[in-house]
């Protein structure tokens, strides 16, 4: 079982960090870099468990409704995500809880693949395919192809991001942030946000973004590495993923459409994995389209 973050890996270093943090990010939020919005023209990725689908197997069709869960927001009460959840109170300072929650997804399927197998064990994230113990994880999730409704103004803080450095620079020159980052042993904001175990500087990140009702979402590196081939070398690769703010516990139907669905299933004695695609096709349904091989 993947690690997660939990109300039990609060403490006072961690309290401290994440509302310094908070609070500036909060003030800041307005200059946020916005290099370019999120359109229809741009495909994202997101996994989700299989079981919402209420159907074994490859069925011809699938409920449409059912489908519709892997964009419903869940998170904004849990606290378990990285970048999103609500912030316990500390030393005066008053508890924060979101309305809007994460709809997290992925800008490649390298990376979606990456985070997948994270959630499914940590020990797998740094290779994406291989044999056996690696199997299950594929043949319980399954992803959708998401398009935005309309142009989503989001923070890029992702990899491509020339004033990604410089924002956080901006954050860590506070007083109360450099405090907290000292306490928690960090001199870099960097290091802090992508921290394997620590998700406190990312949660009062997010927070402080969230707070901003003319955000959209943010555009962020992926805490997850995967490998790859480069030539004849092995390379560890990051991919790139968006936070989409949504309203908790409802459909994100304001930010994205659902394009497709994809079934995931190991192709046996291989290293490439059946691809099996499903489209809308009326009637509150999606229907079987094609199959395909997908070799990372």
């Amino acid at each position: 079982m993947a690690w997660q973050w939990s109300k039990d890996e609060w403490n006072p270093v961690r309290l401290a960090l994440a509302h310094a943090v908070y609070a500036k990010v909060r003030k800041e939020a307005a200059y946020a870099p916005m290099t370019d919005p999120i359109g229809p023209g741009n495909v994202l990725m997101r996994s989700f468990d299989r079981k919402f689908l209420g159907a074994a197997g490859l069925p011809d069709t699938i409920a449409e409704n059912n489908v519709l869960e892997s964009i419903r927001i869940r998170d904004a009460a849990r606290d378990q995500n990285r970048f999103s959840g609500p912030l316990p109170g500390w030393n005066g300072r008053p508890a924060v809880q979101p309305l809007r929650g994460g709809l997290y997804c992925s800008e490649d399927i390298h990376a979606a693949i990456a985070e997948l197998l994270h959630y499914a064990d940590p020990s797998l994230s740094r290779t994406l395919i291989d044999v056996g113990s690696r199997l299950p994880s594929f043949m319980s999730r399954c992803f959708v192809s998401l398009r935005a409704v309309d142009e989503l103004d989001v923070v890029s803080l992702d990899s491509g991001s020339e004033a990604m450095l410089p924002f956080f620079d901006r954050i860590q020159r506070d007083a109360d942030v450099q405090q907290a980052m000292r306490a928690a042993g960090y001199k870099e904001l960097f290091r802090a946000l992508y921290a394997p175990t620590d998700y406190s500087a990312a949660r009062g990140l997010g927070l402080g973004l969230e707070s901003n009702g003319d955000i959209d979402g943010v555009q962020l590196i992926s805490a997850r590495d995967y490998g790859a081939e480069a030539g004849h070398h092995k390379v560890f690769r990051t991919g790139d993923n968006v936070m989409l703010f949504g309203v908790d516990m409802k459909l994100a139907h304001d930010k994205v459409r659902i394009d497709s669905l994809h079934l995931l299933d190991p192709v046996p004695g291989s290293a490439e994995i059946a691809v099996t695609h499903y489209r809308q096709a009326g009637g509150g349904l999606f229907r079987k389209a094609t199959s395909t091989r997908f070799a990372p």
